[in-house]
C-alpha cells in the first residue's frame, strides 16, 4: 500500500475483513421471494442463519440447507472472473449500468466501491487481486445478470442450464457453478428435495459457458 494508506484511520485489513463478513448476509438478505407470499423466500435460511453465514458457504455445493430447487449453469473459469467477479467486486472507476438492482443497496457493495474510490489505481488493483484469490475458490454463487444479483426468469430452449432436482415450470433461482472446480452439476449439487430422475443422460448434458 502507499505510505498514506498506512496512516488511514482504519486499518485496510479491517475493512476487507468486514466486507467479506457482510458479503454472504447481503446476498441472502436480497434473495427473491416466490410469487405467492405464503411461500416466502426461495432461500430456506432463517434470519438468524443468514446473519451467521460466512463465505465458507460458497465453497460447498451441498445446497440442501439453502434451496429445494435451483437452475444451475456451469460458468467457464474465464467468465467466472470476467463476468461474475467483475459484477460482485467491480474495479476502481466502476460505472454502474442503468437500473442496476440488488447491488446498490447491499452494504458490502457500497463499502467496496467506496474503498476502491479511496485507493490509488495501483493499490486498488492489489486489493482486488487479493479478493480474486478468495473468490476463485468459491464453487457457487447466485448467477448474476447485467443488472441484478438474483435472477428467476425462465430459461427458454437452452442446454447450458439444468433444473435440479427437476423442472416443475415454476420460477426458480439461477445458480452459477465455478467451472474450474465443478464439472458435473448433477452429481455435485445436493438439494433438500430429490426429484424424479426422468431425464435421460443426453438431456442432462450441459455446455459450459
Amino acid at each position: 500500500m502507499d505510505e498514506e494508506e498506512d496512516n488511514a484511520p482504519e486499518n485496510i485489513d479491517s475493512t476487507l475483513t468486514r466486507i467479506w463478513r457482510q458479503f454472504p448476509y447481503d446476498l441472502f438478505e436480497n434473495a427473491p421471494n416466490h410469487r405467492s407470499n405464503r411461500q416466502g423466500s426461495h432461500l430456506l435460511l432463517s434470519e438468524e442463519q443468514r446473519r451467521e453465514a460466512t463465505i465458507e458457504v460458497f465453497r460447498d455445493i451441498d445446497l440442501s440447507q439453502l434451496f429445494s430447487r435451483v437452475l444451475v449453469k456451469i460458468v467457464t473459469p474465464g467468465n467466472w472472473e470476467a463476468l461474475q467477479f467483475k459484477r460482485y467486486f467491480p474495479p476502481k472507476g466502476f460505472d454502474p449500468p442503468t437500473r442496476l438492482q440488488n447491488f446498490p443497496r447491499m452494504r458490502y457493495f457500497q463499502e467496496w466501491n467506496t474503498l476502491m474510490d479511496s485507493l490509488s489505481s495501483r493499490d486498488a488493483k492489489v486489493v482486488r487481486d487479493s479478493f480474486w484469490e478468495t473468490f476463485k475458490a468459491f464453487k457457487w454463487l447466485p448467477l448474476t445478470d447485467t443488472d441484478r444479483v438474483w435472477n428467476t426468469k425462465k430459461v427458454k430452449g437452452t442446454n447450458e442450464c439444468i433444473h435440479l432436482p427437476y423442472d416443475d415450470h415454476k420460477p426458480v433461482v439461477r445458480i452459477g457453478l465455478n467451472g474450474n472446480l465443478v464439472q458435473n452439476a448433477r452429481r455435485s449439487v445436493q438439494l433438500f428435495v430429490e426429484g424424479p430422475a426422468s431425464e435421460s443422460e443426453e438431456e442432462l448434458q450441459m455446455d459450459i459457458d
